[in-house]
């Protein structure tokens, strides 16, 4: 709203040298304004004699990044992130390509297991030290990798009862079930590789130093950086085969996730992406670049042959047995283009 735009650079710049952690900014998107008004400088002057800039969500990004020299991150529609931290901004992305619901189905309690000659004394074992154990086993299991030191809640109750770390992991091992673990570090792969894909797509700069957390993670799970790499990027260039698109969308349709239109598209809850093939996890990760958190839509198509993807908003999704749409946003991987379609008639 600032009609001058030195003085809105100046704005800019004097927020970014206040934050310690994070910026948010955030500015009305051009597809947002209903009547703009009469043009004046690079805005307009509302039916309210009020300046308003408006923005794509492109000009924004790109205003933002030439004014701080920063790469900002979407949020939302007209929103964006800059990190001052790093490593939140490390933590900040991964997190978004992380299995939640899945962990969530791993971590449930399970019956005891045990597969030692003397399953009495194991038992009796377990038992006095369930607590810890479970939250141990829970840990790894978040992180698909055996945890460290510094990553281990109650570590000195833990060690204290276990005696070490290395031999509570390795009577966690035998009390609890591997092909859990297996699952978990099969999705924790598949969430670095989404994570690192995303960031060559988006063509962030690399980071000097990963954070610590990932940069166990990427040793465990890939053996190094350079791997993890060449991996994502593998995975990433096959967004471009619509036929390896293709039959990953019947793939899916295949196991239940969402509702398959032959050759044209898949539609499905935002809450089974995860659940997705890795490929289709990347392709809809993508589109974060453009359009940022998009688990605030209800519905998503992903288009398999035109390079697009189609988030769908409704009124009470979950509550109504016929719920009216109240916004559908068209993301163009290939433009890098966005249109959003915001529906106010019953």
């Amino acid at each position: 709203m600032i009609e001058d735009l030195e003085e809105r650079i100046d704005a800019l710049h004097g927020a970014y040298s206040l934050s310690k952690r994070v910026l948010a900014v955030a500015a009305m998107l051009a597809s947002q304004a209903m009547q703009p008004g009469r043009p004046y400088r690079d805005g307009f002057v509302t039916s309210r004699n009020t300046f308003q800039k408006y923005y794509t969500q492109a000009e924004l990004a790109g205003f933002i990044s030439e004014v701080l020299n920063e790469q900002p991150i979407p949020v939302s529609p007209g929103v964006f992130f800059v990190f001052r931290d790093k490593n939140l901004e490390q933590n900040f992305l991964a997190g978004r390509h992380r299995s939640v619901t899945l962990l969530q189905r791993l971590e449930r309690p399970e019956p005891f297991r045990v597969r030692l000659s003397r399953p009495e004394r194991t038992q009796l074992k377990y038992e006095a030290n369930c607590e810890i154990v479970d939250d141990l086993w829970r840990t790894w299991l978040r992180f698909g990798r055996e945890p460290d030191e510094t990553e281990v809640n109650e570590l000195e109750s833990l060690m204290g009862a276990l005696g070490s770390l290395p031999r509570a992991l390795r009577f966690t091992a035998e009390v609890k079930d591997q092909a859990l673990l297996a699952r978990a570090r099969e999705a924790r792969i598949a969430d670095l590789t989404a994570y690192l894909a995303f960031g060559q797509f988006a063509k962030r700069k690399p980071y000097k130093h990963l954070e610590a957390g990932l940069q166990r993670d990427i040793r465990s799970l890939f053996g190094n950086y350079q791997t993890a790499q060449l991996h994502a990027r593998q995975q990433l260039f096959k967004i471009a085969d619509t036929k390896e698109i293709g039959d990953a969308c019947m793939a899916a349709a295949e196991q239940g996730l969402g509702f398959l239109a032959e050759g044209h598209s898949l539609q499905l809850h935002m809450s089974l992406i995860e659940r997705l093939p890795i490929i289709l996890r990347i392709y809809v990760a993508c589109g974060s670049v453009l359009y940022g958190d998009m688990q605030t839509a209800d519905l998503i198509k992903i288009h398999i042959g035109s390079g697009k993807l189609t988030l769908m908003k409704f009124d009470d999704f979950e509550g109504q047995p016929l719920p009216r749409m109240v916004e559908r946003i068209k993301l163009n991987l290939r433009s890098q283009h966005i249109d959003i379609f915001e529906y106010g008639d019953p």
